[in-house]
């Protein structure tokens, strides 16, 4: 079994125990988006634009989800963001899924048009998603709007940033590994706060206040989030 995930510490509470039996490909996830597209991978936690190929199947039960504010995928801006319109975002083109959020937000939500551009180019305000943005909570002179807890505003519903994703249905078999993963962590919470700390340099309050804001056991309130997510991109 090829497995892959994100290479942010979301996802420790699964890679951290998988890695005792798999060797993980971990990446940035348009990345491992892009191994799984090419067969280089059987089964990736990944982002969730990728589950809205309709050549895969799209929902296992295990993912990283939020009900309100994530902490870790934040546009920074000027103004409110419904002032937004007419100005330059630019966009980390790592997170396919966090990009197609802040479209569908700009649009449906804020009610603006505006022109996503790279870093690299003059821009207003700007995406930032991962370990960087948990470690950048506030900017001085810039607004800072949480996307999950826009997209809860608008929806009302929770914001499914990355599941399990395969090329086949799962065997009953990897979903109970998936499960034991959670179970595993739950009791080793000092040893992922650890591995959390090494790979950020963040607070332990910090991590475990970002922990606390996430789902990993997608239920149905998550799979209605991530429906909705889906027929808005496919728009």
């Amino acid at each position: 079994m090829r497995l892959g995930a994100v290479s942010y510490i979301n996802a420790l509470p699964f890679v951290v125990p998988l890695q005792q039996k798999f060797e993980m490909y971990l990446a940035p996830p348009k990345v491992v988006n892009q191994q799984l597209r090419l067969n280089a991978l059987d089964c990736v936690l990944s982002s969730s634009v990728l589950a809205c190929d309709p050549l895969l199947y799209p929902i296992l039960d295990f993912g990283i989800a939020s009900k309100g504010p994530i902490l870790s995928v934040h546009l920074y801006s000027p103004v409110a963001p419904t002032l937004l319109s007419g100005k330059h975002i630019a966009v980390d083109q790592s997170s396919e899924t966090s990009i197609a959020l802040l479209r569908i937000l700009c649009q449906d939500h804020w009610k603006v048009e505006v022109d996503f551009v790279d870093p690299q180019q003059p821009h207003d305000a700007w995406l930032l998603i991962g370990n960087e943005a948990l470690a950048n909570q506030h900017y001085p002179g810039y607004q800072t709007i949480d996307l999950a807890s826009a997209w809860y505003e608008m929806t009302q519903l929770p914001f499914v940033f990355a599941l399990f994703t395969a090329h086949r249905t799962p065997s009953e078999d990897l979903l109970q590994l998936f499960d034991q993963c959670l179970l595993w962590s739950a009791l080793h919470q000092q040893e992922i706060l650890n591995i959390a700390q090494q790979q950020t340099s963040l607070s332990s309050e910090l991590i475990l206040t970002y922990f606390a804001q996430i789902t990993y056991r997608l239920g149905n309130h998550e799979k209605r989030g991530f429906q909705t997510f889906r027929q808005l991109c496919n728009v």
